[in-house]
């Protein structure tokens, strides 16, 4: 996996540090309106003109940390850890100042394609296994404290932005939604309270941050469902079909903000749509293969794709303007992940078919502060503690 950091030379608030967050409650919480989610002010502070050059002077770091191909990664709500899986049934989370490895998760028996972080709990991680079970991790822990069987392995999982469902895509093209509130009874093994059979393929899926609507990617020629969601009910009601591309829709992913949201697809377009109109608005067309994975930067101000291709595409949001493109060389990138706070983005890759897998930080280059004179107390104290060295003498050349 890699990471990537890019800051303002003129804001000091994106230095590397991982800011500390209060954990939530689970199934207390609640989601916070858009307008608590605005951009950090070191994206505000960025000039479009000159977060190309910002991106291009970003310095990485890596580390390896799974002996298979990297499957998913991602942060948690406080952006202090990184969890990432891979074709191992092990789980591992990285320390996110210093990308070492803090914890290994150990209970599945195959390997895991998804993790998924609770939106508020930063203790509390989704897994999901070809072992057919999905579990719930206290981390401080490092137990499972739920696993959930099904009928066949899961292949997409997505936490209701609440917090008090998750959303469970099996193979079958089968959805499912566990209701979290139940573990609160001691249900050790939580069943879901609702399934939904789809007929057409099933791809990634994603709740609106305000639960009401659901978004469902599919293998039909271009076309992306739109779902409501009934809180009292518990139940999906159809309310239309997009149709967004003119190949199948692989990946889906709301902004922070809630503005937009953004489809890829086989067609190697990334469509950005408004929420609450539900129109495009533009397309990013510089992908040249499938997309498979996009993910958002703090407050929603750049967009990054990945997919079949050696490289990283980094836009922004509002214009469409190309910011910077990572190349990877041989690498293929395989999952990716801004962190919620910070101008870091994460992401892992392959080679060869083998993981060589970094999580690589991208730091900025920070300019150093201006030298400023000591007060004249100082100099005049320095002046008798530390007097200034005799200049020394030319040496005098002896007459022949």
């Amino acid at each position: 996996s890699e990471i990537m950091k890019a800051s303002s030379s003129s804001s000091s608030t994106s230095n590397g540090s991982s800011s500390s967050s209060k954990a939530l409650n689970p199934l207390a919480s609640e989601f916070k309106p858009a307008s608590s989610h605005p951009a950090p002010k070191a994206l505000q502070d960025i000039p479009l003109d000159k977060a190309p050059r910002i991106f291009a002077e970003a310095r990485s770091t890596h580390a390896t940390v799974h002996k298979g191909l990297l499957n998913s990664l991602g942060w948690n709500a406080p952006g202090r850890r990184l969890a990432t899986s891979a074709s191992d049934p092990v789980v591992r989370l990285l320390a996110g100042e210093t990308l070492k490895v803090e914890a290994e998760l150990k209970g599945h028996t195959d390997s895991v394609p998804i993790v998924c972080w609770h939106p508020s709990e930063a203790d509390t991680l989704a897994t999901a296994s070809e072992d057919k079970t999905t579990k719930l991790w206290d981390t401080r822990a490092g137990k499972a404290s739920h696993t959930i069987r099904t009928s066949t392995s899961v292949i997409n999982m997505n936490f209701c932005p609440n917090g008090m469902f998750l959303g469970v895509g099996t193979k079958d093209d089968n959805i499912g939604v566990i209701d979290l509130r139940a573990m609160e009874k001691g249900v050790a093994t939580p069943k879901p309270i609702y399934n939904m059979k789809s007929t057409i393929e099933a791809n990634e899926f994603c709740w609106s941050p305000s639960c009401e609507h659901f978004l469902l990617t599919t293998g039909t020629v271009g076309r992306v469902e739109l779902l409501g969601w009934n809180n009292p009910s518990q139940s999906f009601s159809y309310i239309k079909s997009l149709e967004a591309h003119t190949a199948s829709t692989y990946c889906v992913k709301y902004d922070p903000t809630g503005r937009y949201f953004a489809i890829g697809g086989a067609d190697s377009l990334v469509s950005l749509w408004d929420s609450k109109e539900f129109v495009c608005v533009r397309t990013l067309g510089r992908m040249q293969a499938t997309v498979r994975n996009l993910s958002f930067s703090p407050g929603g101000v750049f967009i990054a794709a990945v997919g079949e291709e050696k490289f990283v595409d980094i836009s922004h949001t509002e214009t469409g303007t190309h910011i910077h493109q990572i190349n990877l060389d041989s690498l293929k990138v395989a999952s990716i992940a801004w962190h919620p706070k910070q101008m870091v983005l994460a992401f892992g890759d392959d080679k060869n078919k083998q993981y060589v897998a970094p999580p690589l930080l991208l730091l900025p280059r920070q300019p150093r502060p201006p030298q400023r004179d000591p007060p004249l107390r100082l100099q005049a104290r320095l002046r008798r503690t530390h007097p200034p060295p005799l200049p020394r003498r030319a040496p005098r050349h002896r007459r022949q």
